[in-house]
């Protein structure tokens, strides 16, 4: 029963940071959406800086995603 406890939580977490990486994805498309906006309009200081924060964040989504990825697989041979 112990083990079912630790999946429990686990499962809790792995859907906290899936819902906290679904929204960051989403930052970083609204800042690119605002950067993209504002390099339209002339803004070049503004565009920049979110163009930046977009960048940064899409790397920080994808570093994440990469590493769920890799320990659902290595999870997923445990059970196996």
């Amino acid at each position: 029963m112990v083990w079912l406890t630790e999946l429990r939580t686990s499962h809790a977490h792995f859907i906290s940071v899936y819902f906290e990486a679904k929204i960051m994805l989403r930052l970083a498309i609204l800042f690119l959406i605002l950067g993209l906006v504002a390099a339209v309009l002339g803004f070049g200081g503004i565009a920049g800086a979110s163009f930046a924060i977009a960048k940064t964040l899409v790397w920080v989504f994808l570093a994440i995603f990469l590493i769920f990825l890799v320990l659902g697989l290595v999870a997923a041979r445990r059970v196996t």
